[in-house]
C-alpha cells in the first residue's frame, strides 16, 4: 500500500485528494503537471464616429508577437496565453485603443480618427506615404484653401502653391488660367502639367471644388518618376470624395453678392447734344443740322414725343444688381 497525492479527473470535475490505495479506478495526474487548455480573445473593431467596421486593423498583445488583423466584418480572434496583458488596437489614421485584461473575453474596440495623423499622409504616384518618409518634392493643398467663389479652379491656384506660377491672360468670365510647375520645363507646345483626377487624365476646371478630397502636386523627377516623360512638367493628383456607409448627411452652402459699376459716364441731354452736333458741323464748313427753335424744344421738353430727351442707361440699368454664387 502507498500514499499518493494526486488529481483525480471524474467526468468534468477534478478532485484533489490524498489516497492510500493499492489502485485507483480512473485517471491520476501528478500535481506538478499543469492542465492547459488554449483559449481565445475575440472582438470587433469599429469607427467610433460612424460605427462602420474597420478592415485590416491590428490587434496585438503588447510586448508579445501575438496578434491578428481584422477580417471583412471587422472581427479578430487571437490565442490568449493567460495572465495579465494589455491589448492594443491600431489602424492608420486612428488613435490607438488599449485595454488591460486578465482573462479571455469578448473585447470590442471603437477607434477615434486621428486628424493630425491623417494630415501627415501624402498622395504620391503609387499610393500614399507619410510626410516624413517622402523624399520627393510634393506639395499638398488644404481643400478649404481652393474653395473660393470662382468658376475655375485654376484661377484660385495662384499664390497658394509653392512653385506654381499661374497666369490669367483674360478677364473674360469663364476664362481659365495657364499655370506651370517650377516654370517651363519643355520646349514643346504642351507645357502644362499632367492632371490626373482619380487616375484619369482630365481638365482641372471641370471639377467642382466641393467634390475634391485631396489635392497634391508632384514637382521633381523623384516624385514623378513613375510617369516617365508625361511627368516632365509636373503632375497634379486629385482624388474626389467617395460615398460612405452610414446615415446620410446634407451640407448646404449659399453665397450671394451684389454688383455695381465703379463709375458711369455722365450723359448729355438732347439739347446739349444737338448744340454740340451743330458746332461740330460748322467747324468743318457744313451747315448746322438743328435749328435754334428745335434745340429749344429739346431743352424745354414742350413736345417730348417729337423732341425726346431720355437717359436710356438710367432707364434700363439698375444701380445695384444681385448675383448668386452658390
Amino acid at each position: 500500500m502507498k500514499k499518493v497525492g494526486c488529481l483525480v479527473r471524474i467526468g468534468c470535475m477534478l478532485l484533489l485528494c490524498n489516497l492510500t490505495v493499492d489502485s485507483v479506478v480512473g485517471e491520476i495526474l501528478p500535481i506538478t503537471e499543469q492542465v492547459k487548455k488554449e483559449t481565445e480573445l475575440r472582438g470587433r473593431v469599429t469607427d467610433a464616429a460612424t460605427g462602420e467596421v474597420i478592415i485590416g486593423a491590428s490587434v496585438m498583445l503588447e510586448g508579445t508577437t501575438i496578434g491578428a488583423i481584422t477580417d471583412l466584418d471587422g472581427n479578430y480572434s487571437i490565442p490568449y496565453p493567460g495572465g495579465r496583458h494589455t491589448v492594443v488596437a491600431s489602424y492608420l489614421g486612428y488613435k490607438e485603443a488599449r485595454a488591460v485584461i486578465t482573462e479571455p473575453q469578448i473585447l470590442d474596440f471603437n477607434l477615434h480618427a486621428d486628424v493630425v495623423e491623417l494630415e501627415e499622409a501624402v498622395v504620391v504616384g503609387y499610393g500614399s506615404q507619410r510626410k516624413m518618409s517622402v523624399i520627393g518634392a510634393i506639395t499638398t493643398v488644404d481643400v478649404a484653401d481652393i474653395k473660393v467663389p470662382t468658376g475655375q479652379i485654376s484661377n484660385s491656384l495662384a499664390g497658394r502653391l509653392a512653385g506654381v506660377v499661374a497666369v490669367q491672360r483674360s478677364g473674360e468670365p469663364g476664362q481659365s488660367s495657364n499655370f506651370w510647375v517650377r516654370g517651363i520645363s519643355t520646349f514643346g507646345e504642351n507645357k502644362n502639367p499632367l492632371i490626373l483626377v482619380d487616375g484619369v487624365e482630365r481638365s482641372l476646371d471641370l471639377l467642382d471644388p466641393e467634390d475634391i478630397e485631396s489635392f497634391s502636386i508632384l514637382k521633381d523627377a523623384t516624385a514623378t518618376a513613375v510617369y516617365g516623360v508625361r511627368g516632365a512638367n509636373g503632375v497634379i493628383i486629385v482624388n474626389t470624395r467617395r460615398g460612405k456607409e452610414g446615415q446620410p448627411s446634407v451640407n448646404v452652402k449659399i453665397q450671394s453678392g451684389i454688383l455695381t459699376p465703379t463709375k458711369l459716364p455722365q450723359m448729355a441731354n438732347s439739347a446739349t447734344w444737338a448744340n454740340m452736333y451743330n458746332i461740330a458741323r460748322t467747324s468743318r464748313g457744313a451747315a448746322p443740322l438743328y435749328t435754334a427753335e428745335e434745340i429749344e424744344k429739346y431743352r424745354t421738353q414742350s413736345d417730348p414725343y417729337l423732341y425726346p430727351s431720355v437717359d436710356w442707361l438710367d432707364e434700363l440699368m439698375k444701380p445695384v444688381g444681385g448675383i448668386n454664387l452658390s
